[in-house]
């Protein structure tokens, strides 16, 4: 009963710090605006950092001795048959020992957010929105990759080395739906370098665009600028994709699937981390 009490204390208090959610009370002053006006899109952007704050504030609350248990919590993960599992924290818990772990936590925290940017992109609150959503899923995508790649980096067995490969390839796969490079995960990280480095791509100085020159001894170049061109492609109805290249009816350097695939490819990319003996990882 005193953890429930705690749990529903925090999260009412990190519902209101977001303006997501007020008290009965609050909420029913004329002046107040109720709950049912907040931008539903920052409750998608803010969702996951709320219940990881309440949970933080909740362990903290019912902590002794410095040591935390989430085994009451029963907090779910990529490895159903470690549910519930006791995480003794401590000073003596090494970060750099368990990175594997930390990276898979990474991980299962940015396959979330393209989860709530596919639905941002799908059912935007005006069509304005849609295209710097379409932008942002880029780079959650490949912070995903990213952390995946920490994952395989950190494991201590080939085995685990190459199932964590075998995934990345699959999510590589799914994500990129077309490309004229010969290797496709270079077309996935073109695609967020031509958004990251906008101010490079769009003077024909990005990396792809003069490989065999120094960056200091680069000048613009306008047809590679028109060669790396952002665009968005797709069918009107939120499905959309993100395509790099020059203008049609030429064929484009890649083009990277946002809503239709990416979700469900992101998920399987977090299954197929290894979060080994220690269980879920602290952030």
């Amino acid at each position: 009963m005193y953890r429930f009490v705690v749990k529903t204390l925090c999260l009412q208090i990190a519902f209101s710090s977001f303006g997501i959610a007020r008290w009965p009370w609050v909420a029913s002053r004329s002046d107040v605006p109720p709950c049912a006006a907040v931008d539903p899109g920052k409750w998608h952007a803010n969702g996951t950092a709320i219940m990881a704050a309440a949970e933080a504030a909740t362990l903290i609350a019912l902590s002794s001795g410095g040591k935390l248990t989430r085994a009451a919590s029963r907090v779910s993960g990529p490895n159903p048959n470690r549910r519930g599992k006791a995480f003794p924290m401590s000073d003596d818990w090494k970060i750099t020992e368990h990175a594997a772990n930390v990276a898979a936590q990474f991980a299962d925290r940015w396959a979330t957010a393209v989860a709530a940017q596919a639905r941002r992109i799908q059912r935007p609150e005006n069509t304005l929105e849609r295209v710097p959503d379409a932008w942002v899923q880029v780079s959650v995508l490949r912070q995903l990759l990213r952390a995946a790649q920490m994952a395989q980096e950190s494991s201590g067995t080939q085995v685990v080395r190459q199932r964590i490969q075998d995934a990345i390839d699959a999510f590589i796969e799914a994500v990129v739906v077309e490309t004229t490079m010969t290797e496709r995960e270079r077309a996935f990280k073109l695609a967020r370098d031509a958004l990251e480095h906008f101010d490079e791509y769009y003077r024909g100085v990005g990396d792809e665009q003069q490989r065999n020159t120094r960056r200091r001894d680069r000048s613009p170049r306008e047809d590679e600028a028109q060669r790396f061109r952002v665009d968005l492609d797709g069918p009107a109805d939120g499905a959309l994709r993100l395509r790099i290249g020059p203008l049609r009816p030429a064929k484009p350097l890649v083009v990277i699937d946002l809503v239709e695939h990416a979700p469900r490819a992101a998920r399987q990319l977090v299954r197929a981390l290894s979060f080994g003996d220690a269980g879920w990882a602290p952030l």
